[in-house]
């Protein structure tokens, strides 16, 4: 680092040169050799302090939190914004580069500009919670708050952490077993104050979704890994498949109920709204998910499930587990078990018909999810049980209620 009296503290924001080419960033750490930068672009670099030249430095403690404003627009679609925490409501923690939550959570109105004449968005936070933090009751917590207010609004959206997206989305699609209006999930990759992050694409697609004839709950999230396109998501039909990716949350066959293009929405399929909405948001917590392998051991499985009422077990191809398994199947069921069965594999139908392998886990009590996603499966399970008399719970688990056991499929990408 050239020594022009200029030394940058932790989380101040700098524009400095290294090997002829200009760039900019928050300082967030030096052990004397290296210094870590955190650039615009959201990605952290380090470079040796003897090749870095210092330009202008802002201190961090002009970086004030924004006072927080929960209404936006003055048109008269109404849109109730629930934010319950997740990346697209965190910041960059510039001491240690790490994204944390943050209640205030005002720096997301850059997402609906364009909108102000069409739309009055009421925004609350009902939660600051990271999504693998969260839990069935959240879930109904959740259910309870948009119970509340469903009446009042043209559509809701709620923000959320992507981890978990397709989970909570899952719970809210059976719980509001009627809708009268939509209710669309999303989050982002990036934390909002980052200057690439997908945060106001995904809100003013979410946005617009809610103010069309949709009757179900969705997900906004990007298409692909460009800003151009956002998609849609039946939530019961979509699932999280990347890591990092603008487009980690993809539909799983069936699943896009429309696509947003800068201002334009297309619908290709969906439910519309109802006249009534109707919430039933009891659910069975004493429910796994269970991972099958080649060292699965009957006996983990025994102790593992033995004390709950709801058992999905991630099988393998067509939904297979090994012979030594069956038996603990056949012994949980006739406990009082359900015992469901999904695939590993994602995509396609579970068929427990093929084989004689599936034909003795059958025998044995496994229910066959057909079509259902694994969380699709254990949420849903959860919802049919707490609702529905016992007899009746492989007819209602197996029924299509939300396009989420659909009769065809339609793989993404083929």
């Amino acid at each position: 680092m050239q020594d022009n009296g200029k030394k940058p503290s932790f989380g101040d924001a700098i524009k400095f040169r290294i090997n002829g080419k200009d760039l900019s960033g928050r300082f967030i750490s030096s052990d004397g050799e290296l210094a870590v930068i955190k650039l615009d672009s959201g990605y952290n670099i380090s470079v040796p302090l003897d090749e870095i030249d210092i330009g202008e430095i802002r201190s961090n403690e002009s970086r004030k939190e924004v006072e927080y404003n929960d209404t936006f627009g003055t048109g008269d679609k109404k849109i109730l914004m629930l934010h319950t925490g997740g990346t697209i409501a965190s910041r960059v923690d510039y001491l240690t580069g790490a994204v944390s939550p943050v209640r205030d959570i005002g720096f997301l109105r850059p997402g609906l500009r364009g909108l102000e004449k069409s739309i009055t968005v009421q925004s609350r936070i009902i939660g600051n919670i990271l999504s693998e933090n969260m839990t069935p009751q959240d879930w109904i917590n959740i259910s309870n708050e948009i119970w509340k207010e469903i009446h009042n609004y043209d559509g809701i959206i709620v923000t959320h952490g992507t981890d978990t997206m397709t989970y909570t989305g899952s719970a809210l699609s059976f719980m509001f077993e009627k809708l009268s209006v939509p209710i669309i999930l999303t989050g982002s990759q990036r934390s909002s104050d980052r200057p690439s992050s997908d945060s106001f694409l995904n809100i003013g697609a979410a946005i617009r979704a809610a103010l069309e004839d949709i009757g179900e709950v969705c997900i906004s999230m990007h298409s692909d890994l460009s800003d151009e396109s956002i998609n849609i998501i039946r939530a019961v039909r979509a699932r999280k498949m990347h890591t990092s990716r603008r487009n980690a949350i993809r539909s799983m066959g069936s699943g896009i109920v429309a696509n947003v293009s800068g201002d334009h929405l297309t619908m290709h399929e969906h439910l519309s709204r109802n006249k009534e909405s109707i919430l039933k948001n009891k659910l069975e917590k004493r429910a796994s998910l269970y991972y099958f392998s080649p060292v699965s051991d009957p006996e983990e499985l025994i102790s593992t499930l033995r004390d709950k009422k709801i058992a999905v077990i991630m099988a393998t191809g067509l939904g297979h587990v090994a012979e030594r398994i069956i038996g603990p199947i056949r012994e949980l069921s006739e406990s009082g078990v359900r015992v469901i069965i999904t695939s590993q594999t994602i995509n396609g139908m579970v068929d427990l018909d093929v084989y004689s392998t599936g034909r003795k886990m059958k025998s044995a009590g496994a229910i066959s999810a057909q079509r259902i996603l694994p969380e699709v499966a254990l949420v849903k399970a959860m919802w049919v049980y707490a609702n529905y008399p016992e007899s009746e719970f492989t007819e209602r688990f197996q029924e299509n209620m939300r396009g989420e056991n659909p009769g065809r499929e339609i793989i993404e990408g083929s």
